[in-house]
């Protein structure tokens, strides 16, 4: 808010790999919808865009999200976990991933100003659809990036691709109730398994993967962690490349399913937001 003008001011993020025009057609754009929406004379979009500030901690996020964040589904009253920032390839619009069994309605934050965010756009799910799938798209505003570590971190991974991890190799989840879990052994890849949640019973989901650890060390997911980002870290220690978001757990939260990331883009027409 401007007392002085009395009107609202916005002021666009910068885009990863900003040029003069895309920036240029940002701001056009942005102003256009936003005259159509509220009148030209009572918002104004700044002519520079600014860089994003960093949230304060993982437990206390703010717009625009990133993945590993608590959600809360009202329609279900379920707890779930956020997962890949996306951007629809026909539209523009942006949407958070997450788990197609997590529901449908409007999404809140768990912690912190626990705001809406947005709501689910479509569901993929096999027990809804026969799809063999469970993910799906909440159109709210999202960044490439991704927590690491621990509840109230304030440290974040960059996004720089997306990948099918290798049977044998190791990977990470970060779900919002167990965090970061890494050093898991990848198993199954490109494969199909079988899922029950409370709400829609069992059902079947394929182009899934799954990793475990060892039974003796802590759970790797948990209950609350569905929808959450499976990554591979990068060998720079600072930038990860998505795997997938995290469907159901099983052996006692020691091994972790996933559905895989290069499925979930293709089926939804999405296109991954990366940041390096």
């Amino acid at each position: 808010p401007d007392p002085a003008t009395d009107t609202v001011k916005i002021t666009l993020v910068t885009p990863a790999h900003p040029t003069r025009e895309t920036l240029a057609e940002q701001t056009s754009t942005a102003r256009s919808a936003l005259d159509r929406a509220y009148g030209a004379a009572w918002v104004t979009v700044a002519g520079q865009t600014q860089a994003r500030s960093i949230a304060a901690q993982r437990d206390n996020d703010s717009a625009p999200y990133y993945a590993g964040d608590g959600l809360y589904y009202s329609a279900l009253g379920v707890d779930c976990s956020s997962g890949w920032s996306t951007t629809g390839k026909n539209t523009g619009d942006s949407f958070i991933l997450s788990a197609g069994h997590c529901g449908w309605g409007s999404v809140y934050l768990e912690y912190g100003s626990g705001d809406y965010i947005g709501s689910v756009s479509s569901q993929y799910l096999d027990a809804l659809s026969r799809d063999q799938r469970d993910f799906e798209t909440i159109r709210a505003s999202g960044a490439g990036y991704v927590w690491n570590g621990g509840a109230g971190s304030d440290t974040d991974y960059s996004v720089v691709n997306s990948i099918t991890p290798a049977g044998g190799s190791f990977m990470t989840f970060d779900g919002d109730v167990t965090k970061q879990v890494t050093g898991n052994t990848v198993g199954m890849v490109n494969g199909c398994a079988s899922v029950t949640s409370p709400e829609y019973g069992t059902y079947t989901v394929c182009d899934a993967g799954d990793a475990s650890d060892s039974s003796s060390g802590p759970k790797i997911c948990q209950p609350g962690d569905s929808g959450g980002p499976a990554y591979v870290r990068q060998p720079d220690g600072t930038s990860v490349a998505a795997a997938g978001t995290i469907v159901s757990i099983a052996d006692n939260g020691h091994q972790c399913y996933f559905q895989e990331m290069v499925s979930e883009l293709v089926s939804a027409h999405l296109n991954l937001d990366k940041t390096g």
